[in-house]
Parts: C-alpha cells; sequence; structure tokens
C-alpha cells in the first residue's frame, strides 16, 4: 500500500463493549470523592461549593418536557468526633465502606488534613485499592433486597 495512508501505523483493534462493573463502581465512587475533594476546599476557604445537575421537567401551560439546571444536593462525609477531631466515613450510595477490618472511618485533625485525606483516597481508588471493599458494599446492599 502506498500514498498517504501508509503514513499511518494501522491496527486491528476493537472498541471495548463496555466497562466492567469494576470499573463503572469505581468510576461512580471517583466522582462522589471529587465532589467532596470540592466541599472540603469550600469549607475550608467558607465558601459555597455549588455543583449543578440537570432535570427533565414538564411545563405545565403547554405540556411541553425541558431539560432545566438546578443545584444538586450534596452531603458531605464528614464529621466532628467527641475529641473534637474531623472524621470521614467514606460512602458508596448509602453504604458506609470498611477501609479495614472494624474500622470505617479516617480521622484528620483540621481542614487541610481533611481535603489532603481525600486526594490520598481519590488516588487510592483510581489505583484500584478499594474495588474489593466498594463490591463488598454493592453486595451488602444487594442482600438487603433478596427474600
Amino acid at each position: 500500500m502506498s500514498g498517504i495512508i501508509s503514513t499511518l501505523k494501522l491496527t486491528n483493534a476493537k472498541r471495548q463493549a463496555g466497562n466492567s462493573p469494576i470499573m463503572q463502581r469505581r468510576a461512580k465512587l471517583l466522582s462522589k470523592v471529587r465532589e467532596q475533594i470540592g466541599l472540603a476546599n469550600a469549607f475550608a476557604t467558607g465558601e459555597r461549593y455549588i455543583v449543578k445537575k440537570s432535570k427533565t421537567v414538564v411545563d405545565a401551560e403547554t405540556g411541553e418536557r425541558k431539560s432545566i439546571e438546578v443545584n444538586k444536593k450534596l452531603k458531605h462525609w464528614w464529621f466532628v468526633s467527641d475529641t473534637g477531631k474531623l472524621c470521614i466515613n467514606l460512602r458508596y450510595g448509602a453504604a458506609i465502606i470498611e477501609l479495614a477490618k472494624g474500622k470505617t472511618g479516617i480521622e484528620v485533625s483540621n481542614k487541610s488534613e481533611l481535603i489532603a485525606a481525600f486526594e490520598i483516597v481519590e488516588e487510592a481508588v483510581e489505583a484500584g485499592e478499594l474495588d474489593e471493599q466498594i463490591t463488598a458494599a454493592v453486595n451488602a446492599a444487594k442482600a438487603k433486597f433478596k427474600k
């Protein structure tokens, strides 16, 4: 083959049909952790953190469906413990992720450590270190629905 197309590297590549469930769960948790980083940054600076989402509504007069942007309700994953320290509970949906046997929280002493802790969690999720814990949380949630 000669010509312009021969200057390109040709391959027999096929697109992957879809992400595996583990990759989808990891991406979901990663997006939520990134929201928490934004919340923690706003908490540290005393500002508001707003995330927009699309919502489809029906116009009462015309009956026409349209998409509008609304503020997403975000709940922060940290709280102040009895000792005055900040504690973080990682969540996957409504389930709290158990990070180690019997350990569900991360304790930090101030706002800057809060942000740093979330950034470390973000790296761990990207590296796949919490895949087993995410799967355990999903299986526990599924078990609640079985009769």
